[in-house]
């Protein structure tokens, strides 16, 4: 700003002087001009020469010039004389020129003859220019005095600007040095150096500032102390903690193991002793069998059958450990096929109903009309779930009713969610345990445990089991009033298409119902209305009303309370006086066989029980439409006919005689030729000497056992014909059946064996062909039930799908093809999902393709699917890329099949 204003002023006096300059040069022109006017207007050069002689002697003046009006030189004076002037190549630095002219208003008058004719007066005459006057001035004196000024203004600026710096520096002593020292002191302190401390020199509010900061400088290194202090305590208390943790931590990892082991131990445990009682259950319920199969007197055949009965109540508390052994171990898995809704509702429902009817209470199945007919499903655990909770219901409850109820909850065209609630009017359950209903070995409170007993599993392992098919279980109670327990599950709808269950006999007629439990009433009239009946519900008080009277049957229910106070009998009587259709059917809340003979012979109609199986209330009301003449009788017990295998030879391998003699009893109807052996080195001596066409060995076994026989076995094949091989044992550990499956072994059967399942399975193993051979790149299978490269499972077993569908052959063969065009999308899913190592994925759509498999016969790939699902949900990569190439391997086989059969069918229409 100082350098800007002497600028200003420097700039501002030369101006000035400029302007004096010329100002003195027009003023000397002027000057000049008039000591011209005589000499120029008379034309006296001598005259005009002396009169500017004196004004040219002036040394600023350098030369006059003077001109007349016609521009003509006149006179030239001074130090320059040149006559002409040079404007444009004059150096105006040293001098400058000024100019003027020289007037005048004098002029000669024309005389005229008559001077009043003049145009213009004296007034009006402009004045005459008679010369011209140039001046040439030194600057020399002007240069000299700008310079003077430029010199006096700098120093001046100089002066001042010293003058400025001075102060300037003296301020900076007295107000920026302590405020720099300040500010350098807070930023010590800002990095923790409280140590920093400021001179107090100055004085006025910079000295109370500079002791503020020293005395703020003196609190934060004390404080800092103590809390250094109080961090040294806390540091040295938390090494103190974290070793007790450490140690508390290792303690805890050894404890863990420890339960690891135990569990394992535990597990392990179960299933030993489970074989151990397992072994001589198998002898008691297979000869108990075998004996009721003999004629025995009536006593006789009571006895055995207590014996079998007990010997099964047995069993089912070992099966109900042994459940919640696996599903503990995590292992249950789920068997998917095709369910009948109906049957594995109702059958459960007959079982339990003499136990409900026993505490006269009313059971009452609801199977709503939308739901299908037939879902894939794994039948044994839904069956499972429904009799733990209807045999909690039957417990708990002593007065009232038991509603189970099946329904849809939502549904796709592919898929629905199934619904089935079991309500009671039991004891009902507070609230605080409800939270903790489905944990193991839980039971409420103590005196609950003390009444009812029990081991507390049966709703841990129902819950296991609905999340082990991907569904859920819940309970709504209220303490003194009952209990709703809801299991909801997802299941594939099946292809089939399942034809009406109405009969010629019973479409179009008319039905009366009476019933005076409203939940029962509403079930038979569903049951009775799926039979193809036109249903009216009415009360006994309309009874003998034309409605009635019209009707082709009268079908009454009567609950376990009318039974008991006699209201039943006294009604039946009562129909005898009365206008009634002629035919009658009764059903009572109840087992008993004398009562349900007594009430028949009163009505002289068929009495049956309720709950009834709608193809047992089918066939009822068909004999009394087509024989009503004749009454139902009871029906005989027909024992299962034995196969044909004449001309086999059996091994059958077992260190228990008993169960050696039981099972070769059992084999022995077939009229199969029988080896026994007690030990692995027997079975192989026997296979080397006598080649079986089936082996059927025991897994515990001394000497050798037979997973090693198995092993040896096929070492000694070299690649002949496979013999099947089936395991009994009663070991249900799944990794130890998977070892077996793994050494060779067919199928896997637990003990006791039932005969249907061991007759089923020796006719699936004896009846495969297993003389094809495949190739490595792409299979030709010959043969429908070819197995599969590692000779343990069928490619496609028929005969399985077969069963699966009830013997019906078309739809065996659209379930396959429908399974075979959708086999390629769902590996490319598989392989999509394994890339992106997106694992949940993978175990979905594993979980469909296996629920696929089971129902189509592909036994080969199922297990492979099965153990790719398995691995994805312990997210094993190594073992999920390895059971992807045996997925691969079985659907290169599936796709040669089927290209075999389609070639196989075009010959043949050809």
């Amino acid at each position: 700003m100082a350098l800007s204003l002497t600028a200003y002023l420097i700039t501002a006096q030369l101006d000035n002087l400029e302007q004096a300059f010329k100002e003195r040069g027009k003023a000397i022109a002027q000057e000049v001009a008039a000591a011209s006017f005589y000499g120029i207007f008379s034309g006296d050069i001598e005259s005009l020469s002396l009169n500017l002689k004196p004004i040219v002697k002036r040394k600023d003046i350098l030369s006059i010039i003077v001109n007349d009006a016609q521009g003509k030189l006149l006179l030239s004076i001074g130090k320059h004389t040149e006559n002409n002037i040079d404007v444009a190549n004059h150096n105006f630095t040293k001098s400058s020129f000024f100019f003027t002219s020289v007037q005048t208003n004098f002029r000669i008058a024309n005389v005229a003859d008559y001077p009043d004719q003049l145009q213009s007066t004296q007034d009006d005459i402009a004045p005459a220019i008679i010369g011209s006057i140039v001046v040439e001035l030194d600057k020399t004196g002007l240069v000299v005095q700008q310079r003077n000024s430029i010199i006096t203004s700098l120093i001046i600026s100089i002066t001042g600007l010293i003058l400025t710096a001075l102060i300037a520096v003296f301020l900076s002593q007295k107000i920026t040095r302590p405020l720099s020292k300040l500010t350098q002191a807070v930023i010590r302190m800002k990095h923790g150096d409280f140590s920093a401390t400021v001179p107090e020199i100055s004085t006025g509010e910079l000295r109370s500032l500079e002791e503020g900061v020293n005395a703020m400088a003196r609190t934060l290194k004390f404080n800092q102390e103590i809390l250094q202090q109080q961090v040294d305590r806390a540091t040295s208390d938390l090494t103190q903690t974290m070793e007790a943790l450490e140690i508390q931590n290792v303690e805890l990892d050894l404890a863990r193991k420890r339960a690891l082991k135990a569990s394992q131990a535990k597990s392990e445990f179960l299933a030993n002793m489970s074989h151990e009682i397992r072994t001589p259950m198998n002898g008691v319920i297979g000869f108990s069998t075998l004996l009721m199969k003999t004629r025995l007197t009536p006593e006789q055949q009571e006895l055995a059958e207590t014996i079998q009965k007990s010997a099964t109540g047995l069993l089912s508390i070992i099966n109900t450990i042994l459940d919640f052994s696996k599903l503990e171990y995590g292992k249950q898995e789920p068997e998917y096929a095709p369910v009948d809704i109906r049957s594995c509702f109702e059958e459960p429902i007959m079982l339990l109903a003499p136990a409900a009817h026993e505490k006269k209470l009313e059971l009452v199945l609801l199977i709503y009309s939308d739901v299908p007919t037939t879902l894939i499903g794994d039948e044994t655990r839904i069956r499972q779930i429904l009799v733990n909770l209807v045999g909690n219901a039957i417990k708990f409850t002593h007065q009232g009713e038991i509603i189970v109820r099946v329904m849809i909850e939502d549904e796709t065209d592919t898929s629905c969610r199934l619904q089935f609630s079991v309500t009671d009017t039991g004891i009902g359950i507070c609230e605080h345990i409800q939270k903790d209903l489905f944990t193991s070995f839980q039971q409420g409170t103590k005196e609950t445990i003390k009444t009812y007993g029990g081991t507390g599993l049966g709703l841990s392992i129902s819950k296991k089991l609905a999340e082990s098919m991907k569904g859920e279980i819940s309970v709504d109670s209220v303490e003194g009033k009952g209990s709703c327990f809801r299991v909801i599950l997802n299941l594939p709808k099946c292809p089939e298409t399942v034809g009406s269950l109405a009969d010629t006999a019973l479409k179009s007629r008319k039905c009366t119902l009476i019933d005076q439990h409203p939940m029962s009433q509403l079930a038979l009239s569903h049951s009775l209305e799926n039979l193809g009946m036109s249903v009216s519900r009415i009360a006994w008080e309309q009874l003998g009303s034309r409605v009635a009277i019209d009707q082709d049957l009268l079908v009454i229910g009567f609950s376990a309370d009318e039974i008991t106070s006699g209201l039943a009998k006294d009604r039946i009587a009562h129909l005898q006086n009365m206008i009634v259709p002629n035919k009658l059917l009764i059903l009572l809340s109840s087992s008993d066989a004398t009562l349900h003979k007594t009430m028949q012979e009163l009505s002289q109609a068929p009495c049956i029980q309720k709950p009834v199986a709608l193809t047992a209330l089918k066939r009822t009301l068909v004999q009394i439409f087509t024989n009503p003449a004749s009454l139902p009788a009871v029906p005989e017990y027909r024992s299962s006919e034995a196969p044909s295998f004449s001309g086999r030879r059996f091994i059958v391998a077992d260190d228990n005689k008993i169960n050696l003699q039981l099972i070769s009893n059992i084999l022995s109807t077939s009229g199969a030729e029988i080896v026994e052996a007690e030990n692995g080195v027997e079975v192989i001596n026997a296979y080397r000497q006598q080649r079986p066409d089936l082996i059927i060995i025991d897994v515990h076994m001394p000497v050798m056992d037979g997973k090693e026989a198995t092993r040896q076995i096929r070492e000694l094949e070299h690649g002949e014909i496979h013999t099947p091989i089936i395991a009994l044992s009663a070991d249900v550990i799944p990794e130890h059946r998977d070892a077996l499956i793994s050494a060779g072994v067919d199928i896997y059967l637990t003990k006791p064996v039932d005969d249907n399942k061991l007759w089923q399975a020796i006719d699936s193993l004896i009846n495969i062909s297993h003389s094809s051979s495949l190739t490595t790149e792409l299979p030709l299978a010959s043969d429908e039930n070819e197995t599969n490269s590692m000779g343990a499972l069928a490619i496609h077993d028929m005969q399985e799908a077969l069963r699966i569908t009830g013997g019906r052959e078309e739809l065996a063969d659209e379930m396959f093809r429908k399974f075979m065009d959708d086999l390629p999308q769902q590996v490319a899913l598989l392989e999509q999902h394994q890339a992106d190592s997106d694992w949940d994925s993978l175990g979905e759509v594993a979980h469909r393709l296996h629920g696929a498999c089971a129902v189509c016969g592909v036994p080969a790939l199922k297990a492979a699917v099965y153990n790719l699902e398995r691995s994805a949900q312990q997210r094993e990569p190594d073992d999920i890329a390895a059971y992807m190439r045996s997925v691969g391997t079985c659907c290169i086989q599936l796709y040669a099949l089927d290209i075999s059969r389609n070639q196989t069918r075009q010959f043949s229409a050809e």
